[in-house]
């Protein structure tokens, strides 16, 4: 009796986990995925907030949460950076993150390992400058291999 419903459980776990597995291009389910979890750090090594990012090297997704608020006026936009020798010089804004202290990112990209860092800055509320308020970086993260390539 208790294998028969130890045989159930298990098959209905399995089933579920088949049913609910995302549906991708054969291209990027045969590229193993990489995902770094870590902390973004302030001025004098303070926790800022954690950062949760993962991708196959195309399909990328980035979840960001911090319980710091932005001083009135302002608000805190994440950057992919790719600062590596030989590097585009391109910093990629993955948006501001919300009033709650989150950000999720999820993109298709080409190429997501040349970037080498992601950096939170204080950006002026309605910026219309499209690059970032460098002076004003409050934290970062470094990537880890395989990114920087």
């Amino acid at each position: 009796m208790k294998f028969s419903i130890i045989a159930v459980l298990i098959t209905s776990v399995i089933g579920s986990a088949l049913i609910l597995l995302p549906f991708e291009n054969a291209q990027a389910t045969s590229i193993t995925e990489q995902r770094q979890i870590g902390v973004l750090v302030g001025y004098g090594g303070r926790v800022f907030g954690l950062v949760d990012i993962s991708t196959n090297g195309h399909t990328t997704e980035v979840n960001i949460a911090t319980d710091f608020l932005s001083p009135s006026g302002k608000v805190f936009e994440a950057w992919l950076v790719d600062g590596g020798g030989g590097a585009s010089g391109y910093p990629l804004s993955l948006g501001q993150l919300f009033r709650s202290g989150t950000l999720k990112f999820d993109e298709h990209m080409v190429n997501a390992y040349t970037y080498t860092d992601l950096i939170i800055t204080l950006e002026p509320v309605n910026d219309v400058d499209p690059g970032g308020a460098w002076s004003q970086t409050v934290a970062a993260y470094l990537l880890a291999p395989p990114f920087g390539k």
